[in-house]
């Protein structure tokens, strides 16, 4: 049963403002760069109850702006001595976070085309499966597909209809648009524009991925590309 992220969370507000103040940025300010309403930013603040996506967002973007990859979002909330609940929600809260960190992946070396940035997401010794394909071992691979990937298609855009965490997993449903510019499995350029989509299971580490397996149709791309109509629409 996929996990749901509706439970709301007391944060520690005093920490979160401290953060947002030793970036030297004002609340207004902060409501823009985390793509949030300036009320929002000052509910935080001001110890209101959020999403637990809501403030893995929020952390997310002030963490990355300090260039701080060692943190939990645990550190930011409230102990509940009465209910207990602080641990329930900050599993919940990690688990949104490696959702996060799974959509990352594709945003930044697919759709931002930034491959040099592989070794950020993926343990060195990672496990890659596709379909029911041959298990390979090893960033390089993962290199590979992606620089076939880029080489082939430009630009490309990943969409996330549908992420969830479950028995230690992130699985992540995904619609892909691209245009064909280059060689991509013996298929010269053609210029056409082709979707597909798939889903990936992934379980990840302190932040890297260790374990992962792609699902999607490559011989609908090559069908796509030689004319035919797109299985999926």
């Amino acid at each position: 049963m996929p996990k749901s992220f509706n439970h709301s969370l007391l944060v520690d507000h005093q920490k979160i403002r401290l953060l947002r103040q030793s970036l030297g940025w004002t609340q207004e300010y902060a409501s823009v760069r985390a793509g949030y309403s300036t009320r929002l930013i000052r509910k935080l603040e001001c110890g209101g109850k959020v999403r637990p996506e809501t403030l893995v967002n929020v952390l997310q973007c002030y963490q990355q702006e300090i260039g701080n990859d060692d943190w939990t979002v645990s550190e930011f909330l409230l102990q509940d001595e009465a209910s207990g609940e602080k641990d329930s929600h900050s599993s919940e809260l990690d688990q949104q976070r490696q959702i996060l960190r799974m959509q990352q992946w594709y945003a930044t070396i697919y759709n931002d085309r930034e491959i040099h940035r592989v070794a950020e997401f993926i343990a060195p010794e990672m496990t890659y499966q596709h379909g029911e394909g041959d298990v390979h071992v090893g960033i390089d691979f993962i290199r590979e597909i992606a620089s076939a990937v880029l080489t082939g298609f430009n630009p490309l855009t990943f969409e996330f209809p549908h992420s969830f965490y479950s028995d230690g997993y992130v699985h992540t449903f995904w619609k892909l648009r691209m245009k064909h510019v280059g060689e991509f499995s013996g298929v010269e350029a053609t210029g056409k524009w082709v979707t597909c989509r798939g889903n990936s299971r992934v379980r990840i580490v302190d932040d890297k991925m260790v374990d992962a397996e792609d699902n999607w149709d490559v011989y609908d791309v090559i069908r796509q590309l030689q004319g035919e109509s797109p299985k999926w629409y």
